[in-house]
């Protein structure tokens, strides 16, 4: 699988096999399973506080997610994965 993503000089680079060899990836569940939250930081076992996290916000309905969301500032890997939850309205 090849996935492109884009950096943060804005150069593309083309990811080769799975993501998760590239990047840390979190994700915080409701109690059937669905990711509400899912975090991305470029560096692997970064920590949860730093300020350097891309992070989305689903909405699920029953089983299906019905919405993904961006962070109210703009997706950017700029964002603290402890604080996720203050950066939607």
């Amino acid at each position: 699988m090849t996935q492109k993503q884009i950096i943060k000089d804005w150069s593309v680079a083309e990811l080769i096999g799975d993501l998760s060899l590239y990047q840390e990836i979190r994700y915080e569940r409701d109690g059937d399973g669905n990711a509400l939250y899912i975090g991305y930081n470029r560096q692997p076992n970064a920590a949860t506080t730093d300020l350097s996290w891309f992070i989305v916000k689903n909405t699920v309905d029953a089983t299906f997610v019905t919405r993904q969301q961006l962070p109210d500032d703009g997706p950017q890997y700029k964002y603290a994965w402890d604080s996720r939850a203050t950066y939607f309205t």
